[in-house]
């Protein structure tokens, strides 16, 4: 691995390994492949993690130069297309040569390098990732054709586009430490679906912590009673399929001496092993039900690689935390009980009641067919700031935002501003919404091409511009947000969504540290996961009688201890007393 500079990384760290060079492929492939033969057909063998927490680093060493160079070419055909397609007239930036093309390097100018060469090098290194990894496979499934294998994201927010790296496994996994008494539990819930969703099957969590998580990275407070269980179950909830906890016992050397272990240095059994063992006893009752169940298509959230990468490059323009975005959204659907999937613009998006682009940078032609057709056909659609505003290649659109959809939305982006300060200005929501909101760092005001506004500006020059519209389109609605507004307006906003697409969401009076995620059979068998995330104990009424998978109890009102889980299968549909 050489970094920008030319310096070769050192061997005292790691992941110091370059994804380009042909000598170390060859030498993994020679460890891999020693390890299949041998240990491929042992009967305590069932699977494989490749390598270990790819997170999309650049290497800026000439191996990878020389196949960045082979990609782009392999992608433009020539060198005119590429200067063409990506710019690179602007500040005299055009080759004539492939040679020409290298890595940009900081700059006086903080790396203000052409951004679309910059998207087309993250597009390369995740390529470049995966292939890495796929070649680990197809060596494993030639000498262990009857095991399974997995890849451990170190978090969802890295520098790769993870579908592609979950392609070639059977499942995608992923490691996380959240801060306990500190990160939300949507933490957790998010990192699942995102996992889940890469190829749309179970996953697992490969990493998580036992203890006290004091290493080299963080310090946070130590877990609490029950919530080594309370992620375990809210993974499960969320589609893991496995939950592996991280580690065994404390290391007794090297950087993460002291870090997490379900047993300490003195390898004597305290409170977190005590734990997890009765939690393994709840799971054996757990686990002949659990796989017949998934949570029903309900909420997908945009997911683009392209798009990620966009607003890193453009931070200080775009001015949008990506995962932050993404995430707001997530915690409004959470907070109605609604289940959250996760897909590329163009997916089949025909299984979900509702579509949430938030962060729909790139809007290809393909993209704004696919929402349309979706639309079309009876979905709600959710579109907002600055959507359509580049084209494939990370250039300015040439189309009025939303590129390419104002049919669509029935709307158009008239002029929108950054507030510098604590946004002074507010909207007002229109009919069934009702009520007004502060709005926060963006204001978009809209042009109505059809569109009825849902929320209108209270102050400022735009003031009785439209900020949020819906229009209708086809069988279906397509709604664009052109402001931020903080966590309450977006759960009355994501209500409304969910009346419009049909869709149950949790009672009013239900405590909001409940966390219930609603889990279904083929046949229209319910089960209801439901985790107290409070300290206190809480109550909470299904309103139709069910069975404790656990427990064995009966009921339709469940008490549940502090931080603690029960999963709650359905007797009857439509008997039990209505609360």
């Amino acid at each position: 691995m050489m970094d920008e500079n030319g310096i070769r990384a050192g061997t005292t760290w790691r992941r110091y390994y370059c994804p380009s060079s042909p000598n170390y492929h060859r030498l993994c492939d020679n460890v891999i492949e020693a390890m299949a033969r041998r240990y491929g057909a042992h009967p305590a063998l069932i699977g494989w993690q490749t390598d270990n927490e790819v997170s999309g680093q650049i290497c800026y060493c000439e191996h990878c130069q020389q196949a960045m160079r082979a990609w782009l070419k392999e992608k433009y055909g020539c060198v005119a297309r590429l200067n063409r397609d990506l710019g690179m007239v602007f500040w005299a930036h055009e080759a004539t040569d492939w040679d020409q093309i290298v890595f940009p390097r900081r700059d006086a100018e903080n790396n203000r390098a052409n951004p679309s060469m910059r998207l087309e090098i993250r597009r390369f290194f995740s390529d470049q990732w995966a292939r890495f990894l796929n070649r680990q496979v197809e060596i494993i499934r030639l000498y262990a054709p009857k095991t399974w294998t997995t890849h451990n994201l170190p978090g969802f927010q890295i520098f790769c586009d993870l579908y592609d790296l979950a392609a070639a496994h059977d499942f995608l996994s992923i490691d996380f430490y959240p801060k306990a008494t500190i990160d939300p539990p949507g933490r957790v819930n998010i990192a699942n679906d995102i996992t889940r969703s890469c190829q749309q099957r179970p996953h697992w969590v490969l990493e998580v912590q036992t203890g006290t998580p004091c290493t080299k990275f963080y310090k946070a407070p130590v877990p609490r009673k029950g919530q080594l269980a309370v992620y375990a179950h809210q993974s499960a909830a969320h589609g893991a399929e496995g939950v592996v906890y991280f580690r065994w016992r404390k290391s007794p050397a090297g950087a993460e001496m002291f870090g997490n272990g379900l047993l300490d240095h003195d390898a004597r059994p305290r409170r977190q092993y005590e734990e997890i063992k009765r939690l393994g006893a709840e799971f054996a009752k757990l686990a002949e039900a659990l796989p017949e169940y998934d949570a029903p298509s309900e909420v997908a959230l945009v997911f683009d690689y392209a798009d990620r990468c966009n607003a890193a490059i453009h931070d200080f323009a775009m001015d949008v935390n990506y995962f932050g975005y993404l995430t707001e959204w997530h915690n409004a659907a959470a907070a109605l009980g609604l289940n959250v999937r996760f897909v590329r613009s163009t997916d089949d998006l025909s299984p979900y009641k509702i579509v949430i682009a938030p962060n729909q940078f790139i809007a290809s032609p393909q993209t704004a067919s696919n929402y349309k057709r979706y639309v079309r056909a009876g979905g709600v659609l959710v579109g907002a700031l600055r959507m359509g505003v580049f084209d494939v290649f990370g250039k300015p659109s040439q189309l009025t935002m939303p590129g390419g959809m104002t049919d669509l939305f029935g709307a158009e982006v008239e002029e929108y501003e950054r507030v510098m300060e604590t946004n002074p200005n507010s909207v007002t929501f229109a009919g069934e919404i009702g009520g007004s909101a502060d709005c926060r760092n963006w204001n978009y005001y809209l042009n109505d091409l059809g569109a009825k506004p849902l929320a209108k500006y209270d102050k400022e020059f735009y003031a009785g511009r439209t900020a949020i519209s819906i229009n209708e389109f086809g069988a279906g609605r397509a709604v664009y947000v052109g402001t931020m507004l903080g966590a309450q307006p977006m759960v009355k906003l994501m209500g409304f969504l969910a009346a419009q697409a049909g869709l149950e969401t949790l009672p009013k009076d239900w405590p909001a540290a409940v966390e219930r995620t609603r889990l279904a059979t083929p046949k229209g068998e319910t089960v209801f996961a439901l985790v107290n995330h409070a300290d206190a104990p809480q109550s909470v009424n299904l309103a139709l009688d069910g069975l404790d998978l656990v427990s064995g109890e009966t009921g339709s009102v469940w008490s549940l201890a502090p931080l603690s889980a029960r999963w709650i299968k359905i007797k009857a549909k439509g008997k039990g007393k209505k609360p």
